[in-house]
């Protein structure tokens, strides 16, 4: 017998007796405060804990009838309430530190959630933070919880595999301008088993990174199989081998729409001449 249920034996009566005075019992209501205090329902543990340590700390049995007298009513709310946060503990606890397991590892997955999703992970977050009495609206929770899991884990699974298949396409290119250059060296660039990174990903956001990085994951592995091609060919001709420097194109020139020729023409001119510039003051340019 758990002391959950030993605990709801003892504090069976009704109405408060010297009984209630007892040590022992003390004791396994303080045991259940040091667990459970530091949740939103454990307000009720607390009070119903002091309730129990003030009858205790009485010096006789006349102050501690004047103190039932007194408190009566209180006393027996306190009892009560903490009577539905143990029944609440033996058999729903477990569903609420699922909940709250949820909605503290998926915090930042929630703004991949649309407007209605995020309004429901907002009340399951205000739910866990604040609720004292959680056994009212598990229920409803229980529902929300469902619908919003199962919502972000097919968002997460899906952004995941797409993601993945990017990565793969990637690695293709890789490997096919690897060939293009004539380079048969293993172990240049990136391994194809950093997918296996991304398959592990539980994090939307960070499959969002992934997915904003993949030009520069490119554009880097690119880069390696270019310059390890110019080394070698500077050994086999005796030349001074140069490093490139990572030009960004898009970052040489302000987002514009171009509708004519001309306008096309104009915005070349204008690259052309700022890469002109880089190629001068490093020698030797790779554009991303």
């Amino acid at each position: 017998m758990t002391a959950f249920h030993t605990t709801r034996d003892i504090i069976e009566c009704v109405e408060w007796n010297e009984e209630e005075l007892k040590s022992r019992k003390l004791k396994l209501v303080n045991k259940i405060k040091e667990e459970y205090e530091m949740y939103p329902f454990g307000n009720h543990i607390k009070k119903f804990h002091k309730g129990l340590t003030d009858l205790f700390m009485a010096r006789d049995h006349e102050q501690v009838l004047e103190l039932i007298n007194q408190n009566k009513a209180t006393l027996k709310e306190d009892r009560d309430q903490y009577m539905y946060v143990v029944e609440f503990i033996d058999h729903n606890l477990k569903t609420y530190l699922q909940i709250k397991e949820f909605i503290d590892g998926n915090k930042n997955n929630f703004t991949a959630l649309d407007d209605a999703e995020q309004v429901t992970a907002e009340t399951l977050l205000d739910y866990i933070k604040n609720d004292k009495e959680p056994w009212d609206r598990l229920p409803q929770m229980k529902k929300a919880f469902n619908e919003i899991h199962t919502a972000l884990q097919n968002k997460i699974k899906y952004l995941r595999s797409e993601t993945i298949k990017m990565y793969e396409l990637v690695f293709s290119e890789i490997e096919e301008h690897k060939n293009k250059l004539g380079i048969t060296e293993a172990n240049l660039t990136t391994d194809p088993s950093f997918t296996t990174r991304i398959e592990k990903e539980k994090n939307y956001n960070q499959l969002e990174v992934y997915n904003v990085k993949i030009n520069d994951f490119r554009a880097e592995n690119f880069k390696i199989l270019e310059d390890f091609k110019a080394k070698a060919e500077a050994k086999k001709t005796g030349t001074t081998y140069q490093q490139s420097v990572t030009i960004n194109v898009a970052n040489e020139m302000p987002p514009t729409t171009i509708e004519t020729p001309e306008q096309l023409e104009v915005y070349i001119t204008k690259l052309r001449e700022k890469l002109m510039i880089k190629l001068a003051k490093n020698q030797k340019i790779f554009l991303n």
